[in-house]
């Protein structure tokens, strides 16, 4: 079959496109199809990535396999026989997702059910969800890169079709089909992109998609042939560093950018869009030109991470200035190291094993900044690691450009030298005030004093505070004097209001409240003999630093029998529901300030269970307090989903206290103090509650 003249043309890059769109459109929509059978949001998304980076090395090597094989047979047979088993698996592909489309939650759900390790339990899910079909994805680029010929510009299509396919999930298909919508979706997408690339392997058998595929020519030069152009080790190594240097650099900046300075939602994505489109650069012809360019733009966007660097402001200006700054370094620095990889580029003949080493400096890249450094780090040192690390780079081009010119290889090297000291002193300035700092799988957390001047300005006094991640989940106030009150979200006049207004507690009688959340234990201020409060925590180290301090006296000093449970809410809660355990008189819900929502507490099915949970006359408390993300209006619609009363409270802070925002949701309506500011019900829009399978909630964040 001999493909039309029209079509020849754009039909590879049309079919490089979608399998690259098809391949970053699946890893959320897998992270969301697990979400609510394994909890913890951060967790399970982070495992996904682990386990696609391994899989998209697997899927270059199995591209460089087909590759090599169809170059050693040669002949007719040899060049149809490995695609079209390819192609019979991408169809066998496409029909198990169909099925997953159905059956999806029930096999996720048993291999939740079995128990163990719950990253194994996730990753064994996600291999047998879309294993197989991310395997036969990652390998487009390579394959169809090698039957158009060689041609290097498709890289840089391939990185436009992962960008689509990245921004297209949030914004089309989660806020508007189902998961088994989206599957059924993904299926039809990947059988169309087999046709396809049939089409594309039948014109490269007949010699009709404009060039052969061992001719080896450099399609971004389309006069240059780099057919005597081998993979020598030295080239092998530049392609790893360069690679898992970029791949570093991005997880770094989003780890700053999400924790250091604004947990701002969708900001990964950003990101991620930002280092795809500088692929995108890097394999032009306008990026292979302007190599020295990439690189100036990556020192001016350094020095400007250091000029605005200011760890103690706060100000929208301030948070504006430092995502400018981190996403220049991001964009300028990338765009000079890809588009120094393009320039290192072998010729078309070795195109597979030039992206598997790709894949493999990038899967580096990323064990060390994803994996290694929370282990080793106690802060996100990753970052300015990383700024080193490009600045040394930066300067060894410019040293490699005017290796004539002593003087400016002296004045190179005296830059770097400067930049690297005013690195140092950046990361001794972030932690002043520090008490104690570490890092865990969930982020990095900190403990520090603060001071503050009281509201008539006589004295200042001192609060130890705790940050985890970019969260602030609670203080106690430094002096013994000033201690023995419930503070920041949790006091009197905000997230007591769920003790006080309920009505066993606040006639005396004991009481069985289900906290989630730690918030350094505050709550337990609030329990008295003979009651029992449940905390519900997934991180570990939170969970100890509220328990044992020994900063913190909220759970050491309170009356009431404590107890603290190291688990995803709603699969602790689902497990006492299963086993028939007491109900909650009071479960107050704090997991939704963060930036990353866990939407799994916050469907139709999370505000079920916890209506099941809740005792006859229990109030259900959900501290909905977030800066970036509009959560009345689900509250109020989770209470009319469950057919309750809702009093939304907006508390002004006080001397110990912070302004929050609390929902307080009760089979009958309350009464509540005089002075309370209550946002009317009537003032806030209609919307619908989430579900597991169907929702987002990109439509309340506040642009």
């Amino acid at each position: 079959m001999i493909l039309k003249t029209t079509e020849r043309h754009w039909m590879p890059a049309a079919t490089i496109f979608i399998g690259a769109f098809l391949s970053f459109g699946v890893q959320p929509m897998v992270a969301r199809t697990l979400l609510p059978h394994f909890g913890g949001g951060a967790a399970v998304w982070v495992t996904c990535l682990a386990v696609f980076q391994l899989m998209l090395v697997a899927g270059y090597w199995y591209a460089h396999w087909v590759v090599g094989s169809v170059s050693v047979h040669g002949s007719r047979l040899g060049c149809e026989t490995l695609p079209r088993a390819h192609l019979a698996m991408l169809v066998i592909a496409a029909g198990w997702m169909c099925c997953v489309a159905a059956f999806g939650g029930r096999i996720a759900g048993s291999i939740a059910s079995m128990g163990g390790v719950p990253a194994v339990g996730v990753a064994l899910s996600l291999l047998a969800l879309a294993g197989p079909a991310y395997l036969l994805l990652s390998a487009n680029s390579s394959l169809v890169q090698s039957l158009a010929g060689g041609n290097y510009r498709l890289y840089a299509v391939s990185n436009l079709g992962s960008f689509a396919g990245l921004f297209a999930y949030p914004l089309v298909m989660e806020p508007f089909a189902g998961v088994g919508v989206q599957w059924a979706l993904v299926a039809a997408g990947t059988a169309a992109y087999a046709v396809m690339l049939w089409r594309v392997e039948m014109g490269a058998a007949n010699g009709t998609t404009g060039a052969s595929r061992h001719v080896g020519v450099d399609s971004l030069d389309v006069n240059t042939v780099r057919s005597d152009v081998g993979i020598s080790p030295y080239r092998i190594a530049g392609f790893l560093v360069m690679a898992g240097l970029s791949t570093f650099l991005l997880n770094a900046a989003t780890a700053h950018l999400t924790v250091n300075i604004a947990p701002l939602p969708l900001v990964w994505a950003v990101l991620l869009g930002i280092y795809l489109l500088s692929w995108t650069v890097g394999f032009t012809k306008w990026g292979e030109r302007m190599r020295l360019v990439w690189v100036a733009l990556a020192v001016v966007s350094l020095a400007a991470v250091v000029a605005v660097h200011r760890p103690n402001e706060t100000t929208s200006a301030s948070l504006a200035r430092e995502f400018v700054a981190g996403a220049g370094v991001l964009f300028f620095g990338c765009s000079a190291l890809h588009s120094y990889l393009c320039a290192m580029r072998p010729s078309g003949k070795d195109l597979a094993k030039y992206n598997l080493m790709l894949a493999l400096g990038g899967a580096f890249g990323g064990v060390l900044s994803g994996v290694v450094a929370p282990l080793v780090f106690d802060s996100v040192l990753e970052w300015p690691l990383a700024l080193a690390a490009l600045g040394v780079w930066c300067g060894w081009m410019f040293v490699e450009k005017f290796s004539r010119d002593d003087k400016a290889v002296a004045v190179t090297i005296l830059a770097v030298g400067g930049y690297a000291l005013l690195l140092w002193g950046m990361v001794g300035e972030d932690r002043k005030g520090d008490l104690a700092r570490g890092r865990s799988f969930y982020g990095p957390w900190r403990v520090y004093e603060k001071e503050f001047p009281t509201s008539d300005g006589r004295r200042r006094y001192k609060v130890v505070n705790f940050r985890h991640g970019g969260t602030a989940h609670g203080f106690e106030p430094a002096a013994e004097a000033d201690r023995g009150v419930a503070t920041c979200y949790y006091a009197p006049e905000n997230g007591g209001l769920a003790f006080s207004m309920h009505r066993g507690y606040a006639s005396g009688k004991p009481v069985r409240a289900g906290l989630v959340g730690m918030g350094v234990g505050t709550m337990a201020w609030y329990g008295r003999n003979g009651d029992v409060f449940r905390f519900y925590e997934i991180c570990p180290q939170v969970a100890d630093m509220a328990v044992k301090g020994p900063w913190f006296d909220f759970v050491r000093n309170s009356k009431a029998k404590i107890e603290v449970k190291v688990a995803d809410a709603r699969k602790a809660l689902e497990a006492e529901r299963d086993a028939g355990e007491a109900k909650w008189d009071i479960l107050a819900v704090d997991a939704y300030s963060g930036d990353s929502i866990p939407i799994h507490l916050m469907t139709q099915e999370a505000f079920s269970l916890y209506r099941d949970r809740l005792a006859e006359g229990g109030m259900l408390a959900l501290h909905i307090s977030n800066w970036h993300t509009d959560l009345v209006p689900i509250a109020k619609a989770a209470a009319k989903y469950l057919g309750m009363e809702c009093k939304i409270v907006c508390a002004r802070g006080g001397l110990f206290s912070m302004e929050a925002t609390w929902a307080l949701i009760t089979e009958k309506p309350v009464e509540l103090p005089p002075a309370t500011q209550v946002i009317g019900l009537e003032q806030v829009r209609d919307v619908e509650v989430p579900t597991d399978a169907k929702g987002s909630l990109l439509e309340f964040v506040r642009f």
